[in-house]
């Protein structure tokens, strides 16, 4: 009998400490957002994660008076495909109730790759709409031309083709490379790239304006500016002011449905200076660090979920045995 009782004791234990092993997996990540509450989840690659920008867009939304709940998968050097084989974004999607779903595509893969990128884009809008979210689609800037702003005949390759996909899965256009583009027509002198290819703490700070202006439809004139470090250079209000005005005068004025065919896309780029394309050499930022909660969860509840099964299994051989005895 006191046998019986420390097995049943122990089989508590075990089962009890099972559950808390597997209560990370549980809450570490989110499910439904409360009232008020707006929630996205970013997919992309380094061109979304660089110099915090989802940080910054967190922090404009918090200025705002607004809930916004910011999510995200973002891998230096990942395509689409590449999120989508993996399928952690996949469970994602699926496990929580977000509002926006939004994507973000390397440039290479844009211009080079067209129907890779407009199959990936579908099958993540897909699963997006089956968990009634909205998808956002990231159109980037492009690589830094010679000029110092976005590449010319890149950019306006990039918009095309987002254009293009967009209106097939009827998605909405976050308009980040044309916002830079803009910035630059009216002031040439202004540096939004920390190299080729990443955006530096102004950049950052302009493409998560343009998120703000997307998702909210409304300007992010206003924010303090506080989100941008300024790393020994002055940044001044008038700065902020200037980043936040083109940002939603962007937004206000893009017009989503404006494609170029072959023949005029030729044309653009028979009259733009030849640069270096660099968009295949992306700089690389080490992986956004997932969840440790969800990580610790899987493994402790992994361990503990194996020792009660190797109990269970010495359980049920005890007990035969102890039953042959008895018969014999």
């Amino acid at each position: 009998m006191r046998g019986s009782i420390r097995f049943l004791s122990l089989w508590a234990v075990l089962i009890t400490f099972s559950l808390m092993g597997m209560a990370p997996i549980l809450w570490a990540e989110p499910t439904k957002p409360r009232k008020n509450e707006t929630w996205i989840y970013f997919i992309g690659d380094e061109l979304t994660i660089s110099s915090e920008m989802r940080v910054k867009l967190s922090k404009i939304a918090w200025n705002k008076g607004k809930n916004l709940e910011n999510y995200g998968d973002c891998t230096p050097e990942y395509s689409l495909k590449d999120h989508w084989n993996v399928g952690d974004v996949d469970f994602a999607i699926k496990k929580a109730s977000f509002n926006y779903v939004i994507l973000q595509e390397r440039n290479v893969k844009v211009c080079e790759s067209k129907e890779e990128f407009e199959q990936s884009v579908k099958s993540l809008d897909y699963n997006a709409k089956a968990n009634k979210a909205k998808t956002i689609l990231f159109m980037p800037y492009a690589n830094k031309s010679e000029n110092g702003a976005p590449h010319p005949y890149k950019q306006k390759l990039i918009a095309n083709n987002y254009n293009t996909v967009a209106k097939e899965i009827d998605a909405i256009v976050a308009p980040v490379g044309i916002a830079w583009v803009n910035a630059y027509k009216a002031r040439p002198n202004i540096n939004l790239y920390s190299d080729v290819t990443t955006q530096n703490e102004l950049g950052a700070y302009l493409t998560a304006c343009v998120f703000y202006s997307v998702i909210y439809n409304e300007s992010p004139v206003g924010d303090r500016g506080d989100s941008i470090r300024s790393s020994g250079n002055s940044i001044t209000p008038e700065t902020i002011a200037f980043l936040q005005k083109i940002a939603w005068d962007t937004v206000k004025t893009y017009d989503a449905s404006k494609i170029y065919n072959e023949d005029e896309l030729t044309a653009i780029r028979k009259k733009e200076t030849p640069v270096k394309d660099n968009n295949s050499k992306q700089t690389p930022i080490s992986r956004q660090t997932k969840n440790p909660l969800l990580l610790i969860g899987i493994v402790t509840g992994g361990l503990l979920s194996l020792l009660v099964l190797i109990l269970v299994v010495y359980t049920i051989i005890r007990v035969n045995k102890k039953n042959a005895g008895q018969q014999l």
